[in-house]
């Protein structure tokens, strides 16, 4: 499955876009070096990229300016390469296969099965390969084999945060470990034991459960959720409590108090740093100190913390807030399905350490879900329509699916503008010294600065009549052939 990953990108390229140009432009701004609309064109993207584009949405190729380069033949594969990351991402059929390599590390999947390796140059490396939910097999970081055919029984280190899963005939048998702890389990989950690291365990649910954390707390259950009760021993923190399900609650610990009627219908809580009230949960909750919170659900809501706050109304189908960073803040509001925004200002106090100018917003993102989508990032601006994905953009969906929807768009980085209209049918680029408009197949007209004078040109038809005049030399082109 690698060695498929890591040829079949070369091998489609050669085949279907060999005729394609692969002449670098000379700069940002720079005519395109060729223009079929939305059948072949080869030019400068607006981010200074050398571009090939072929069938529409269906063939991409960028070499990227920082040395990142994309190649994608949707839907059927994508390939992006970052040098400078060290990090280069292959996917197949998008979401069914994938395949990445970061650093030392690869990582692959395809539909259920997944496979990882910790140290490609390091043939002891740990890896592991899982066909989800029947075969777990690989070698840890302390070089122990392991392997386990689900129900039927097996080993499994590093999984589900254990340390070491062994079973038989699932879920007859199983024991498990984490640092110090070891656990056993028969007929999981009704039976357990567990012994270790100051902690032990011990529950035949839903008789009887009993926990015990040295120093911590200890925890009882008799037919569980009936009866419930704990002890609280840390030094900062002592007291207890019970639960009788469904009636009646009460937990009084160091500096708080609660009391549950119904249980979890009706619970007041006071202490030091929090007071907090449902009556009944969920329709009603307050709650007032580290957490503010006022619910009327499931019509309004409104909670706020020390970095953070949000907002709901009609069950989460509008809802908005705002996350303080360190130094700028996220603005969010959302109708879903139908709209999503948000921006990112920087703070003053943040401002002349950041690599940002000013304390102005520094990025923006708005979607009209189906019909258009905005995004800012700092000189980068991007509008197009339609936008069909859900959600937030995501970079799978950008690199796989977002083309074949985008009708129209319109990007700007810095000072290089372009509009295009189904795919290069109209293709309006201008800036960095440039401009070339053109609408496939009856026009094309542009102009550039160079190095070695100006460059004019113009063709009607793609051939039919055309000019083009380079410094002081000029070309005349008549019925495609004869030029003069």
């Amino acid at each position: 499955m690698k060695k498929a990953f890591r040829h079949i990108g070369p091998l489609l390229f050669a085949t279907l876009l060999a005729w394609i140009p692969a002449t670098a432009l000379a700069s940002r701004g720079a005519l395109p070096e060729l223009d079929w609309g939305c059948i072949a064109s080869h030019d400068t993207s607006p981010d200074g990229s050398s571009r090939s584009r072929a069938l529409g949405p269906f063939f991409e190729k960028q070499d990227g300016t920082n040395g990142t380069d994309f190649l994608a033949v949707r839907p059927l594969y994508d390939k992006v390469d970052e040098p400078q990351e060290h990090r280069s991402l292959q996917e197949l059929l998008w979401p069914v296969c994938t395949y990445k390599v970061h650093d030392d590390e690869t990582y692959g999947s395809c539909l259920v099965s997944s496979w990882q390796d910790f140290g490609n140059t390091n043939a002891q490396s740990a890896h592991r390969f899982t066909l989800l939910p029947f075969v777990y097999s690989g070698r840890d970081k302390s070089n122990e084999n392991y392997f386990a055919i689900f129900p039927l029984g097996g080993k499994i280190n590093d999984f589900f945060w254990q340390d070491r899963i062994t079973f038989v005939l699932f879920p007859l048998y199983c024991s498990s470990r984490v640092n110090d702890v070891q656990r056993y389990d028969v007929l999981w989950p009704f039976i357990t034991w567990a012994k270790g690291g100051g902690k032990r365990k011990f529950s035949v649910l839903p008789f009887y459960l009993r926990s015990v954390n040295d120093g911590k707390w200890d925890k009882t259950s008799i037919l569980w959720p009936i009866w419930t009760s704990v002890k609280y021993m840390y030094p900062e923190e002592n007291g207890g409590g019970f639960i009788l399900f469904p009636l009646f609650g009460h937990i009084k610990v160091t500096g708080q108090e609660t009391w549950m009627v119904a249980p979890p219908l009706f619970r007041w809580s006071k202490g030091k740093t929090i007071r907090e009230v449902n009556c009944p949960w969920p329709f009603f909750q307050y709650s007032a100190g580290e957490t503010d919170k006022l619910y009327l659900w499931p019509l309004w809501g409104e909670k706020r913390m020390k970095s953070e706050t949000s907002w709901f109304m009609l069950l989460n189908l509008i809802s908005g807030g705002e996350i303080d960073r360190s130094d700028y803040k996220v603005d969010r509001f959302m109708i879903f399905p139908l709209v999503f925004s948000e921006s990112r200002t920087m703070k003053e106090t943040a401002s002349q350490h950041s690599a940002f100018t000013n304390d102005a917003t520094f990025a923006r993102y708005f979607k009209l879900w189906p019909l258009m989508s905005y995004r800012r990032e700092g000189d980068t601006t991007r509008w197009r329509t339609l936008d069909l994905w859900p959600t937030k953009d995501m970079a799978p969906a950008e690199r796989n699916l977002a083309p074949f929807w985008t009708i129209y768009s319109h990007t700007r980085v810095d000072d290089i503008k372009e509009d295009e209209f189904l795919w290069g049918l109209f293709r309006w680029q201008r800036g960095g010294g440039a401009a070339y408009v053109s609408l496939f197949p009856l026009f094309s007209t542009g102009r550039a600065e160079t190095d070695n004078g100006d460059i004019r040109e113009w063709s009607f038809l793609k051939g039919l009549i055309g000019y083009k005049r380079e410094g002081l030399r000029k070309k005349y082109r008549l019925l495609y052939f004869i030029t003069f």
